[in-house]
């Protein structure tokens, strides 16, 4: 919307050019019409305006003394001359006053139409870039950087509001939708689908109802576009208190992440003073954490289940800030790869890389979605490792089948724990409980009885091809490792079998 005022000692050609003004498009507001140019200025300075429209000769004030007192006094303004064919010469002095254009009477609506579409663009490229401008103004302020022109003014009372959102939204949306008469807004992109908007209170604004209006207004607009959680700051003055009114702010929409509303707005003053973490939770959750890992050992889907809801009712309980919540539920699937042979593969598939968890939690906006995808999403995984392990030959005597087709090959434990779906260190135990032997030492048994048919099947081959045939390259560390079992060295052997 352009705001438009127009001076003429004439009131008739006052309601005419009000006419023409209103009928050339909705997007210009005629804010009032003046007999002179002393009214208009005292009008402008108190409400303020884009152009002016105004003729050249008026009693009290005329245009030139007009377009004077905007020059020095409201830059910004535009200014449009209107005058007689006689007073033609007199309106080109208007120029060196930085007047936008004149017009000649009778007015031409099709020149007037004209002349408002030009500065209706130049204003809204000016906009624009002062919007772009102070944003960035107040991105660097809120990185710490120090800056020339302060964001806010030392008297200025302002508000912070964070705002998470399921879906993007454009930095326009946001600051319209706080907007209102005694505030305004300037909105940033904090990380991706965060965002913070700073409201700037007029004077005589209400701290507390202004800001809460503002918030609750925010929290309705957004509901239409996307789900929200919104937390504001306390009023604070001038720029000091930026960062950390920008914190109290966060703290707010960390409340608001728990709130069941698809939008929902959460004030400072019922996010309550930051609290330290009780000293209790350490043990809460070491205790937690065992009970955890036992249930991943043993595969107990339900059992996992109720640890989970535990686990997510402690935190809805505290309240912990979002990104505590996220870094322990990366932790919980980093221990769950940890115990469980083969969860690695089912967590890339659920969950994605391991690079990109975080962001991938990151994008749920409220504690209910997220708790749900994630719990579904380890019970899941859970089943299908027990469905594999279940439907598989015993986790044992699938180790040996592998060992007996491969035991030339460079098999190590891990690779062998993958492949019935179980940790190295749970399968190392219970393949020594179940044969007396650890898996390394059955490997090495095995390929020495191969090398013993080796050579008494084949003559032909020499020492160091034995060797090689059953998975050990070195031939001096073969010969060591064949004397060591048998007894002799395999030259020996092949000497007593012929």
């Amino acid at each position: 919307m352009f705001r438009i005022v127009i001076a003429d000692d004439e009131e008739r050609i006052r309601r005419g050019l009000a006419k023409l003004v209103r009928s050339a498009s909705e997007d210009y507001e005629v804010a009032g019409v003046f007999a002179n140019g002393a009214e208009l200025l005292k009008f402008l300075k108190e409400e303020g305006a884009d152009v002016v429209i105004t003729d050249i000769r008026m009693p009290v004030m005329d245009g030139l003394q007009v377009a004077e007192k905007l020059q020095a006094e409201h830059p910004g303004v535009r200014c449009v001359i209107v005058s007689g064919y006689s007073d033609f010469d007199y309106a080109r002095t208007a120029m060196r006053h930085q007047v936008r254009d004149y017009l000649l009477k009778p007015v031409d609506k099709a020149e007037l139409y004209r002349v408002l579409r030009e500065m209706a663009k130049e204003i809204a490229e000016a906009r624009r870039q002062t919007k772009i401008f102070r944003r960035h103004r107040l991105e660097r302020a809120l990185a710490g950087e120090a800056s020339a022109e302060p964001v806010i003014p030392d008297d200025a009372f302002a508000v912070w509001y964070v705002v998470r959102t399921e879906a993007a939204v454009g930095l326009d949306t946001l600051e319209a939708a706080a907007n209102a008469e005694d505030v305004r807004s300037c909105a940033i992109a904090v990380r991706d689908r965060t965002y913070g908007l700073l409201l700037e209170l007029d004077a005589g604004a209400s701290l507390t109802s202004a800001p809460e209006r503002a918030g609750f207004a925010l929290a309705a607009a957004l509901t239409e576009h996307t789900g929200a959680a919104i937390g504001a700051s306390l009023p604070f003055r001038g720029a000091k208190r930026l960062r950390e009114a920008f914190a109290e702010a966060e703290m707010a929409a960390g409340k608001a992440f728990y709130r069941f509303e698809r939008a929902v707005f959460v004030p400072a003053s019922e996010a309550g003073p930051q609290q330290a973490r009780p000293a209790r939770f350490s043990d809460w959750y070491k205790s937690w954490e065992t009970e955890y890992v036992r249930s991943l050992q043993i595969l107990d889907a339900g059992k996992i289940e109720q640890e989970l809801n535990a686990f997510f009712k402690e935190m809805r309980r505290r309240q912990e800030a979002p990104g505590v919540l996220m870094e322990l539920l990366i932790r919980m699937l980093e221990l769950a790869e940890r115990e469980l042979g083969g969860f690695a593969e089912e967590a890339e598939e659920l969950f994605g890389p391991a690079d990109r968890r975080l962001e991938e939690l990151s994008r749920f906006f409220k504690y209910d979605p997220l708790r749900q995808w994630f719990t579904e999403r380890m019970i899941d995984a859970i089943v299908r490792i027990r469905e594999r392990r279940s439907g598989s030959v015993r986790a044992v005597d699938a180790v040996k089948a592998i060992i007996a087709t491969s035991y030339h090959e460079d098999l190590d434990l891990g690779m062998l724990a993958e492949r019935v779906y179980l940790t190295p260190s749970y399968l190392s135990r219970l393949f020594k409980q179940e044969t007396g032997v650890t898996i390394t030492d059955y490997l090495i048994n095995v390929r020495i009885e191969q090398a013993k048919n080796l050579l008494r099947s084949r003559p032909d081959l020499k020492t160091y091809e034995v060797g090689e045939q059953v998975g050990y390259p070195d031939s001096a560390y073969f010969t060591k490792l064949f004397k060591r079992i048998v007894g002799m060295t395999p030259n020996e052997y092949r000497q007593i079998v012929r």
